[in-house]
């Protein structure tokens, strides 16, 4: 097949899919507003887009919408592909719609359909729009299903629960010689324990709530390392967090990591930490959880009605309300302080993952939802 992703290329998530596919013997393109961030995947096209304008308002985001989804058109229009694939529904998804392509898959990610829509009429409109518009539509639990229908209308016969799951022969337990050396690289007594916090600097995942908790941690107990990734986050926002951090005087307990970190790394990071900590106000069940998950790391999370699809509180791990960071501190306090609690989530975690979330499997349901909708292409 002749494959047309739309998405975000610096996503990891969107190299996943590509490299996937073109691994698969396909021919992959990616239609993105930006490049790479790094190195390009061999036999994979990338093809950028680019806004009109730059300023703000209601009539630059017409112009630009106009602008961007006239170069989606052109480029479809030379790729002539099998199939559309649109991740992230509120920006490609409302793009590939634009077009009129079919087929056309949708892929939901999660602040797509959740936040995204509460920023005005206009964007809900456009994500109704973009739904409606596609042959199908992905998504990665089932309480998201019930959510599109409730809020979006969209038909259940639409939807396709594909979970994305994670890489296990990349995320297990193990790496003990790489946290050695991470743990000398990132200047850490090797006697610590790690709290990772492993989202993105982005003001979703209130990041802010964790640096709060830290020194209330510290008076408990000085052995505590906290590592910070900003990923593809926003470097204001990662500013305000490092400013914060200087503010509560706990630069030494605190190593940031201000570059995007490949699958292999995330890997080390989770094996590494005691706990890591994920406390969004709003998500599906995010591919960072089942990757701790995996490596036997203790979630701390927020009480989110997705994370129950596999998560319980003081089962498998401990939820906290992200706007207290009392809670997140006594959480961290516990998760370092209980070993048989640990070993206990740890157990029931990596059994979840390897039944449930194995990606080599998932990723050929897409494959296959694929080759369907393209079989029966007029």
């Amino acid at each position: 097949m002749r494959i047309c992703l739309l998405s975000n290329a610096w996503s990891i998530h969107t190299k996943r899919w590509a490299i996937f596919f073109q691994k698969r013997g396909h021919e992959v393109h990616i239609v993105s507003k930006g490049g790479f961030n790094g190195d390009s995947i061999e036999g994979v096209e990338l093809h950028v887009i680019k806004k009109f304008t730059e300023r703000p308002g209601i009539i630059s985001e017409f112009l630009n919408y106009r602008h961007l989804s006239s170069q989606v058109r052109k480029i479809i229009g030379e790729i002539d592909p099998d199939i559309v694939n649109a991740h992230y529904v509120s920006i490609y998804g409302v793009l590939a719609s634009a077009v009129g392509f079919h087929p056309y898959v949708a892929t939901v990610w999660g602040s797509d359909v959740l936040q995204d829509i509460n920023r005005s009429y206009l964007i809900r409109l456009s994500v109704r729009r973009a739904l409606s518009n596609a042959d199908r539509i992905t998504i990665a639990t089932h309480d998201l299903q019930k959510h599109l229908i409730q809020n979006l209308m969209v038909q259940k016969e639409k939807i396709e629960i594909v979970p994305w799951g994670v890489d296990l022969s990349i995320f297990h337990k193990g790496y003990e010689s790489e946290v050695k050396r991470l743990f000398s690289e990132l200047d850490i007594n090797p006697d610590s324990h790690i709290i990772l916090s492993s989202r993105s600097a982005h003001p979703l995942y209130n990041i802010e709530n964790i640096v709060e908790a830290i020194p209330l941690v510290l008076k408990s107990r000085d052995d505590v390392v906290f590592i910070l990734l900003k990923g593809s986050g926003e470097p204001e926002y990662m500013q305000q967090i490092e400013s914060l951090i200087r503010e509560n005087e706990v630069q030494d307990n605190v190593r940031l990591i201000r570059r995007e970190v490949s699958p292999h790394e995330m890997a080390v990071l989770n094996n590494a930490a005691d706990a890591f900590i994920s406390i969004p106000q709003s998500d599906q069940f995010g591919l960072t959880i089942l990757e701790g998950m995996a490596c036997g790391s203790v979630p701390i999370v927020s009480p989110l009605p997705f994370y129950s699809q596999y998560l319980e509180d003081g089962r498998n791990a401990i939820f906290v309300t992200p706007e207290k960071p009392e809670e997140i501190s006594d959480a961290i306090l516990l998760s370092i302080s209980n070993q048989d609690m640990r070993e206990r989530f740890n157990n029931q975690n990596i059994s979840i993952v390897g039944e449930k979330e194995d990606w080599n499997e998932n990723a050929l349901k897409m494959e296959d939802l694929f080759k369907r909708l393209v079989s029966n292409k007029v």
